[in-house]
Order: C-alpha cells, then sequence, then structure tokens
C-alpha cells in the first residue's frame, strides 16, 4: 500500500479493514489498465505471515474481507479475468509469527472465500527434499501443494484450478536447508513433470526466481536462474532443454567441468 493509503510508519505490506474498498478501487482501476495483456490477477501474498500482513496479527476472515472488495471490482473491469487467491506461506508455524498454511486455508473457506477468487496461488519449495517426497501435514517440501488441493477439494472447489506462483530449489553451498547444484537440477525437472503427470489440477508452475536485479549476497542468490548479468545457471540451461523436448541430460554430462555454473 502507498504512503497515503495507510497509517503512519507502517509497511507498504499494510492493510486493514476500514479500506479495502480502497482498495478494490484500486484494483480495479489497475485491472481495466492491463486488462488487454493479463488474465490472471493475484491478490495479497502470504498473508499467513505477519511479515506480509504488515507486521499485524494475521487473520484469515480479514484476508477474505479483502477478496470479497477486490473480486466483484476485477470482473467489472474485465469479466474475463481470474482473481488469484494469494499464495499461502508453506509453513508449520502457529503463533505471533503467522499460521500453518493448511489450517488458513481453512479458515478462509470458514470465512466464505470459496466465492470470491477463481484460481488458488501456491508457493511449493522443496528445501532439502525431492520433488516425490510424500506429502504431510507436519512437513514442508514440494509435494505439500497436493495438500492445498485436498483443501479445496474438502470445501467443494475441486473444479477450480491451482497454479505455484513460487517454488523450487537452492544451491547455495553453506545454506543448511540447500542442495548440491546438480540436485536442484534433477528435482526441478521432476517438479514439471510432475505436474504434467500427477496434478491436472495445476495450471502450471513458476520456479522463484529467474534473476534478482543486483546480487543479494545470501542464499537468495541461489535461488536464481541467471545472475545478475544474465549469465545462466547449470537450472536455467536444462529446464530451458527440458522446455524444447531436448535431452536436458546432455546440459550436465557437457559442464561437468565447468564449476562457474554451479556456483555464481
Amino acid at each position: 500500500m502507498p504512503d497515503w493509503a495507510r497509517p503512519k510508519d507502517t509497511t507498504t505490506r499494510y492493510i486493514y479493514d476500514q479500506n479495502t474498498d480502497d482498495f478494490g478501487d484500486f484494483v480495479y482501476a489497475f485491472v481495466n489498465r492491463y486488462k488487454a495483456r493479463v488474465k490472471y490477477f493475484v491478490i495479497w501474498n502470504e498473508p499467513n505471515t505477519t511479515a506480509e500482513w504488515g507486521f499485524r496479527p494475521v487473520s484469515a476472515s480479514e484476508y477474505v474481507n479483502l477478496l470479497r472488495a477486490t473480486y466483484p471490482r476485477v470482473k467489472q473491469a474485465d469479466p474475463r479475468a481470474n482473481v488469484v487467491a494469494g499464495a499461502l506461506a508453506p509453513t508449520l508455524e502457529q503463533g505471533p509469527m503467522g499460521v500453518d498454511d493448511l489450517v488458513y486455508l481453512q479458515q478462509m473457506y470458514d470465512a466464505g472465500a470459496r466465492d470470491y477468487f477463481d484460481v488458488m496461488a501456491i508457493h511449493a519449495y522443496g528445501f532439502r527434499y525431492p520433488p516425490d517426497d510424500p506429502p504431510s501435514p507436519d512437513r514442508v517440501n514440494f509435494a505439500r501443494a497436493s495438500l492445498i488441493r485436498d483443501v479445496m477439494v474438502r470445501n467443494g472447489d475441486a473444479a477450480k484450478p491451482a497454479i505455484i506462483t513460487e517454488g523450487g530449489w537452492n544451491d547455495h553451498p553453506r545454506w543448511t536447508k540447500a542442495v548440491r547444484p546438480v540436485q536442484r537440477v534433477q528435482y526441478t525437472v521432476r517438479a514439471f513433470e510432475k505436474i504434467e503427470q500427477e496434478w491436472p489440477w495445476c495450471l502450471g508452475a513458476t520456479m522463484w526466481v529467474f534473476r534478482l536485479p543486483w546480487p543479494a549476497r545470501n542464499y537468495n542468490d541461489n535461488y536464481v536462474f541467471v545472475d545478475a548479468l544474465f549469465r545462466p545457471k547449470l537450472v536455467y540451461l536444462a529446464i530451458r532443454r527440458y522446455a524444447r523436448d531436448e535431452d536436458w541430460r546432455q546440459v550436465m554430462s557437457a559442464n561437468a567441468g565447468d564449476s562457474s555454473l554451479l556456483v555464481p
């Protein structure tokens, strides 16, 4: 939210029930401006974490109020547009910093969210687990996305699709939640295969992140597919070949001795 639309000394992620209608007006103007080019509009991001909810206590009912104010305004601007429910942070947190995404999504449905979105966004990070690691409510892995889908189905939303708007693996050499570069390639390719072969409800996936505008100088640099100078990492070269139905494994064998493609 811009400075003029929120209380003094709050973050840009701060919103409260009293100005959801104002936010709806903004969304209407935004959709009206870009409707010829954009058909999917994501409303907020990770509202189940206090960091993304303006450092206030998270509230599924307040987020649903935001969707309720926004959904008709999107449709007024462009009846063909899709309202995408903001992806929830995959977390087991149940305290002041956030709420478990599976719990929070059920709270959203209990508050009436079903009528106010067309597509469910999902964040699916693998951390140290491979994509075929089984989903479990007490584990954060890539397959946790299917548990979000299960909540949708239980609440009568099986007809709605979902889309992974963030996800993937990190290959930082010293981060405890990272994998080796070759593992990252294998896991990422397998994740796309899994979506195509096993998850017909998933429209697609955007792995985080193609590029950062400048080096973060921390583990986030190892989520990128190309560095700040657009030099490709091994995972980018492999996924490019995979997307072209070419043998992506040749990339690993051809660059096996080139460490510059493994760790920036």
